[in-house]
């Protein structure tokens, strides 16, 4: 093995690790320092890269050449093929995320060319802001709107013992086993002890399917809770009762909402700005060498006038939509995109995209909303929120983007790229903002 400088290799790279579904997810500033972090290393044909049975050190993406992943159902056995990986592939989180030894050897099929992130960051930028943990009270509820709860422990455990109405995909299989998965459900995944249950949901996450971890797995259920009740009762781990805890319920119109919302969303923008600047920068990159110094330099000052136009404009028009919006009644209208007057000469594409996204964020937004919306509305004299014309809804947010945006002397390929880092980092968002509000 060969240790190399990561800058002197092309960048596709880049392209195929911010493509990831789980990079996707990560706050700005834990991708910058990934990419600062990544070593660049060498494997000869032949050459074993990670084998089983040993602990975890290290996170590894292919920049290029092919590699073969065998195990061994015990030292003496046969080595089974399980997969190739190549080029975009990444490979070693199981062991760090689960702190069991390696479950696989990974043998160069061809030279190699990798990069690779030490344990203990990969556990800290990686690891800690994409895995979202649940206790039992929020698993249930979860199940309750229709997530579904997937055991990956061996079928001779989940035989023994398993909370009535999960699944049972155990974790040695699951990765081939993806196929068969709902991709537009949720899942919230239980093992023994909670640790197979990170590596589970940390490949279904990377595999673009939302995904939770029931805090301490099966070991984690009291003896009420599994007997069905938090009280010891008899019901069934499923049941359908329905009884709730009433959050507390803020009026919509109250001033401190506004101040409380932007101190969310203002951080969304800086967060979905800075990634801007990563995927820009990037196209920048591949054009370096055919540009003279003068023209690169101008353009890295209009992608600075950008952000900035973005962050100053943008906010200050949201902020305006929600101060004029406060009256408007409650019946809510179809997305209308004909007060979006963009003049570019492909506006029927920039318009089909603005659509699918508002369509897309409104779906996730009703999503997360669904239960909080039956709580509001049972309160007497308090405004639903979904349903009403609030400014703060995903169509309001698109609009208000668009108006920003059709200024800028940008092509519609890189406008529908800054609608659709949006959509990703502030509009999809905005029902966990209003979790967080009420």
């Amino acid at each position: 093995m060969v240790t190399k400088d990561k800058k002197a290799s092309s960048d596709d790279w880049m392209v195929a690790l911010l493509k990831a579904p789980i990079f996707q997810r990560l706050p700005p500033i834990n991708l910058q320092k990934v990419l600062l972090k990544l070593e660049a290393v060498e494997f000869k044909k032949d050459e074993i890269i990670i084998e089983q049975g040993r602990e975890g050190d290290y996170y590894y993406l292919i920049k290029n050449g092919q590699c073969l992943c065998t195990r061994k159902a015990s030292p003496t056995a046969k080595s089974i093929k399980i997969r190739e990986l190549v080029a975009g592939d990444t490979f070693g989180e199981d062991a760090l995320l689960s702190g069991a030894p390696r479950d696989l050897t990974i043998t160069a099929l061809t030279d190699m060319s990798l990069l690779r992130l030490d344990k203990e960051r990969f556990i800290s930028l990686i690891k800690q802001p994409s895995l979202i943990f649940v206790n039992y009270s929020e698993m249930q509820e979860a199940r309750k709107k229709g997530a579904i709860l997937l055991d990956v422990r061996t079928p001779e455990d989940y035989k023994k013992h398993h909370i009535k109405g999960s699944v049972n995909e155990p974790f040695f299989s699951l990765r081939m086993q993806l196929h068969t998965l709902n991709r537009d459900k949720r899942f919230i995944v239980v093992c023994a002890d909670g640790k197979i249950s990170e590596a589970a949901a940390f490949l279904l996450l990377n595999n673009g399917m939302e995904a939770k971890v029931l805090k301490g797995g099966m070991a984690g259920i009291t003896e009420a809770q599994d007997n069905g009740r938090p009280d010891g009762g008899s019901n069934p781990l499923n049941t359908d009762d329905n009884t709730q805890t009433e959050p507390a319920v803020h009026d919509i119109s109250d001033p401190t909402l506004k101040t409380v919302f932007f101190q969310h969303f203002e951080q969304l923008l800086d967060n979905c700005c800075l990634r801007i600047d990563l995927e820009f920068g990037l196209q920048l990159g591949r054009k370096r060498e055919k540009m003279t110094k003068d023209q690169y330099h101008n353009l890295r000052e209009y992608l600075r006038s950008i952000r900035h136009d973005l962050e100053q404009n943008y906010l200050a028009l949201v902020k305006d939509n929600f101060d004029n919006s406060q009256t408007q009644d409650n019946s809510r209208q179809p997305a209308d995109l004909s007060d979006i007057s963009l003049t570019h000469d492909d506006i029927m594409e920039e318009n089909n995209a603005i659509a699918a996204i508002i369509r897309q964020c409104e779906h996730l937004f009703y999503d997360e909303l669904t239960q909080l919306n039956r709580q509001l509305a049972s309160q007497p004299g308090q405004q639903t929120i979904a349903g009403s014309q609030h400014p703060i809804f995903p169509n309001k947010l698109v609009h208000a983007l668009a108006e920003v945006v059709k200024p800028l002397t940008l092509s519609t390929e890189n406008k529908i790229v800054l609608y659709k880092t949006f959509e990703t980092n502030v509009f999809s968002q905005l029902g966990i903002i209003y979790r967080h509000l009420f």
